[in-house]
């Protein structure tokens, strides 16, 4: 499987139209993306999905849907992304046949787990401040490049990246970096 340097997460989409042109603007750069809008209401994600899948097909970009959606299995079946408290609390016997399963990973335990059950990639997190997560202390790049190299797992940097950092992301041992804004 061949994971892109850039891993897009969408943000909360309301429309239509700017949801195609945010997979239109990240299909020249990579060939995932995560599908992650936990802010909209369950039956317009439902909905947003299903356009997300559409569009990011159309693109040749497989979307890998969050965790945190609780939705059927059908609807991840490109891949699907657990937060840490998913990776942590579940056995992910529903999703072992899917393509690419990711996590969501903050300390050393996570990485442990995510091995464990020999996922395709991890994002760690938060290498820097970021304002969705203000009171979560940041790793830095000391921290990050601390944890990286205990593991195997193509690892994306998480938290506060712009694509300016992918060249300092990977000296710390990144495969690549990941993130909702300024990707």
């Amino acid at each position: 499987m061949l994971l892109p340097e850039i891993f897009p997460i969408s943000k909360d989409i309301q429309d239509e139209i700017e949801l195609y042109k945010f997979i239109k603007h990240y299909s020249k750069n990579t060939t995932l993306l995560q599908f992650r809008m936990k802010n909209i209401s369950s039956s317009k994600q439902k909905e947003q999905i299903m356009k997300a899948k559409e569009f990011s097909h159309m693109f040749g970009i497989k979307l890998i849907i969050n965790s945190s959606h609780k939705l059927h299995k059908k609807h991840f079946e490109d891949g699907v992304h657990l937060t840490s408290k998913d990776l942590m609390s579940s056995d992910i016997e529903e999703f072992k046949d899917l393509p690419i399963i990711g996590a969501s990973c903050h300390n050393r335990e996570e990485i442990e787990r995510a091995e464990e059950l020999q996922l395709n990639y991890i994002y760690l997190s938060p290498v820097k401040k970021t304002i969705s997560h203000l009171t979560k202390k940041s790793l830095g790049w000391k921290g990050f490049k601390e944890l990286v190299t205990q593991t195997e797992l193509p690892t994306y940097a998480l938290g506060g990246m712009k694509r300016l950092d992918l060249k300092l992301a990977k000296k710390n041992g990144a495969f690549g970096i990941a993130g909702i804004n300024n990707m």
